[in-house]
């Protein structure tokens, strides 16, 4: 199974690469029972525990928006924050690689859920195609 969500951030969002990555080593912190290692580049964080890899990538780009203002409209329209989730300009594109025992689903939910605690931050799931929360 294939994991995809988007953590999206409001305009004024204090949420970095660097920050992401201190947030989930934070959390990750008390598992001892296996290797778990993260390496950052530019824009892109990548979690890797084992051999499995979680990407976190930080995109801003102009067409966020326009992709937040559709999923507000699309999958939170019954939502009272639509109108925040249509804001967000920012976002943290949460990915990794196949899983197809769903060994690492918990890890993946956990990181994005650790990651959706930055400020007005709304969490996008893409398996469900819903927002948690």
């Amino acid at each position: 199974m294939a994991y995809q969500a988007f953590i999206l951030l409001p305009a004024d969002s204090d949420a970095t690469i660097e920050r992401a990555r201190r947030k989930l080593e934070i959390y990750f912190s008390d598992d001892e029972d296996r290797d778990i290692f993260f390496e950052t580049a530019e824009n892109r964080l990548t979690m890797t525990i084992d051999d499995w890899n979680l990407y976190v990538d930080l995109n801003s780009n102009p067409y966020v928006i326009e992709e937040s203002k559709d999923l507000a409209r699309i999958f939170a329209a019954k939502r009272a924050d639509k109108d925040e989730i249509a804001a967000c300009s920012i976002r943290l594109e949460i990915s990794a690689d196949e899983d197809e025992d769903m060994y690492y689903f918990n890890d993946y939910l956990e990181a994005a859920e650790t990651l959706g605690e930055f400020k007005g931050a709304k969490i996008w799931e893409g398996a469900e195609e819903s927002f948690l929360g």
